[in-house]
């Protein structure tokens, strides 16, 4: 009974890491998912509904269109502040190329 328990459990385990995998490997159909599909793969799950996402005039041949995002702070004690995305779109989606980190000490005194 035992060894059942440990194989399903090992099984389910092994289905969602897959679908983490082809979740994060997968072309998003707007710039805005994709961006919030970043943040959220970095496990930050409680600001991907905070993000306020704007379109910039900023193009770059290697990286793609830039994006500013405005209320992203780490509340999981690393004080990083994601501010910048570059996306590129290909026939199957967006895809986050670059996001520019600064790092703040949002949670030090």
């Amino acid at each position: 009974m035992k060894t059942r328990i440990v194989k399903v459990m090992i099984l389910i385990i092994c289905l969602v890491a897959f679908g983490l995998v082809a979740y994060s490997s997968k072309p998003s159909p707007t710039s805005e998912m994709a961006i919030r599909k970043y943040v959220l793969l970095k496990g930050i799950l409680f600001e991907v509904r905070n993000l306020e996402i704007s379109s910039t005039t900023i193009e770059d041949n290697n990286y793609g269109h830039g994006f500013s995002v405005s209320v992203y702070h780490a509340i999981d004690g690393t004080g990083v502040a994601i501010t910048f995305f570059y996306l590129n779109q290909n026939k199957d989606g967006w895809v986050v190329t670059s996001a520019e980190e600064l790092v703040h000490n949002l949670l030090k005194p």
